[in-house]
């Protein structure tokens, strides 16, 4: 169990919680205003470290920009190369700009709800998704770094991709395309194999 201890500042009394983490190693976190306030803080830490939960405040400080770095070099060997080179270009277009100084502790569930929000307004429902998957993937990396106890950017709804509407070719359009072909049997063929148009 930790302890807090008072110091002096300009601003006057502040009070210090000093800790152990599950390591072993002193940890110390200042600023409190009130030595109640310090305790609270050293048994919510004893509580996390208990539920294996605990996130070292160091930890969380990392940027989006140093994990997407790392998650770009693993993440391209284990996919396809067309995969990577799509996912690569919505890290760099717009993951990256919006996210890569943030740091993953600072991140709200709130705030990627609202970017992916925008993004849907100006960019299909695709690019949207993949842009949330490259975000999330990253934080997910820190979630199994223990770098955050939970993921922001899961559970966020993504629009729904609408399946465009086919045009088909009437039997009178096939026939006059294969009339224009040098291969019109094969016109025929393919039309009909694959339900190209409707026949009457």
């Amino acid at each position: 169990m930790g302890s807090a201890y008072s110091y002096d500042t300009k601003n006057g009394k502040r009070w210090e919680a000093r800790y152990r983490k599950p390591d072993g190693k002193t940890a110390r976190k200042g600023g409190f205003t009130r030595k109640r306030d310090a305790e609270a803080y050293i048994t919510s830490v004893e509580s996390a470290k208990l539920q294996g939960a605990y996130i070292a405040p160091g930890e969380s400080r990392v940027t989006v920009g140093e994990l997407g770095t790392s998650w770009l070099t693993a993440h391209a060997i284990a996919v396809k190369p067309s995969t990577f080179h799509s996912d690569e270009s919505a890290w760099r277009v717009h993951v990256e700009p919006a996210w890569g100084r943030r740091r993953v502790g600072t991140i709200r569930h709130t705030e990627v709800a609202a970017w992916i929000a925008e993004l849907s307004a100006e960019r299909s429902a695709t690019t949207v998704k993949r842009c949330h998957g490259v975000l999330a993937s990253i934080l997910d990396g820190a979630v199994r770094d223990r770098r955050l106890q939970s993921n922001p950017a899961r559970e966020v709804k993504t629009p729904r991709k609408v399946r465009k509407q086919r045009a088909y070719l009437t039997h009178q359009q096939v026939e006059r395309l294969a009339t224009a072909s040098h291969y019109p049997d094969l016109v025929r063929f393919l039309a009909c194999d694959r339900r190209s148009y409707a026949l009457k």
